[in-house]
């Protein structure tokens, strides 16, 4: 047989999609007005979200049939790749995953991705882990949620949230109004200054119009949006790294020490080459994940790769531009301790890299089923 693989060079489309994006987010991005929404306690971007969906950003990910452009995962994750280089502070993983799976498992007349689009509605996801996750329960013939997520990322900033739940043992998903009896969003600032929530459900009523997909459909919904989801976040981490290695390239190459660059000492090349090395294997396994979202009945391997690298590779380079940057990288004003505190902040969203590890371990254990056709 004949082995698929990756071609890792954007088509004319996505590369369109890139400029856009970079220049919508360039628009909003300089160093100066992200500076200021941190000192003012700005946690969300407004004008960047309308540019966002007045551009058509947003409509450009979603399937043909659901009157997007159909530049599905990929397409989204070179959106968040400009997200992470200017710090866009705008809850678009979530949203866009949600607005993916709603346009998957409902099609465009979905009232609530019609209400996304208008910009009435942002949706956080809160999938479960080994720390924390949701159940379903029925209490006197309703459907309720019960449980809590203690860090759902910039929830703060939504409207909705996307859940996970056990349901018997089969993991749902639930997208649920914030504002519904029965929800607590304990709203806090994270360190990068974007507002998060713990987010706790009491007995919180939900109908099938909250499901997304139908019953018959299983736990396939929770993996879809599983997967995406994580690698929408590693998308951000790739951008972040990126730039926050771009701008140590440009800082070590213009100070000067003992009469020469910063850059010609060895101990300053090979750490930033380690690092550089790093960013590149998150963007090609972030992008080799988003692609099998596109065309992969099951990218979990992929999806698990990306993720860990993210976190593991990701820490590691944000490590490195603070610490060539040597005292400035420890000023809180200067902007590339921001891309330390964003890297260190997605880390946590979906579990430590420990945790996702060992779930790639496991998948890698697990028979593949398609071996068994494979000649």
């Amino acid at each position: 047989m004949t082995e698929e693989r990756m071609d890792f060079s954007l088509g004319e489309d996505h590369e369109a999609l890139r400029g856009l994006a970079a220049d919508v987010f360039a628009r909003f991005g300089d160093d100066e007005r992200i500076a200021a929404m941190e000192r003012d306690g700005v946690p969300y971007d407004e004008q960047l979200w309308s540019s966002l969906l007045t551009t058509g950003l947003i409509d450009a990910v979603l399937p043909s049939d659901a009157g997007g452009g159909d530049a599905g995962m990929v397409g989204l994750a070179v959106i968040l790749e400009q997200q992470g280089i200017r710090l866009g502070r705008v809850p678009l993983a979530s949203t866009g995953t949600a607005a993916l799976a709603l346009a998957r498992f409902h099609g465009a007349d979905a009232p609530l991705l019609a209400s996304l689009r208008r910009g009435d509605a942002r949706i956080a996801v809160a999938t479960a882990d080994a720390r924390s996750g949701f159940v379903v329960r029925r209490d006197d013939g309703r459907t309720v949620l019960t449980g809590g997520c203690p860090h759902v990322h910039m929830a703060g900033s939504c409207t909705h949230v996307l859940v996970t739940a056990d349901d018997a043992g089969i993991e749902r998903c639930y997208v649920v109004p914030l504002d519904r009896d029965g929800v607590t969003a304990d709203v806090f600032d994270g360190i990068s200054r974007t507002a998060h929530a713990d987010i706790v459900l009491d007995r919180v009523p939900v109908g099938e119009s909250d499901l997304l997909g139908t019953a018959a459909d299983g736990a396939a919904p929770a993996a879809w949006v599983r997967h995406r989801y994580r690698t929408a976040v590693a998308a951000i981490v790739s951008g972040v790294c990126a730039e926050a290695i771009r701008r140590t390239a440009q800082y070590t190459s213009q100070r000067t020490q003992f009469g020469r660059p910063l850059s010609t000492n060895q101990g300053v090349a090979l750490r930033a080459a380690d690092a550089y090395i790093d960013t590149e294997i998150v963007r090609l396994t972030m992008l080799d994940a988003a692609w099998r979202c596109d065309v992969d009945s099951d990218p979990e391997a992929a999806v698990l790769t990306a993720a860990w690298w993210a976190k593991e590779g990701g820490v590691r380079v944000v490590h490195a531009t603070q610490h060539l940057h040597g005292g400035m990288g420890a000023d809180v004003d200067n902007h590339i301790h921001r891309f330390f505190l964003w890297a260190r902040e997605l880390d946590m969203v979906g579990g430590p890299a420990p945790l996702v590890l060992d779930e790639l371990a496991n998948t890698l254990r697990t028979p593949d089923p398609r071996e068994a056709v494979r000649p």
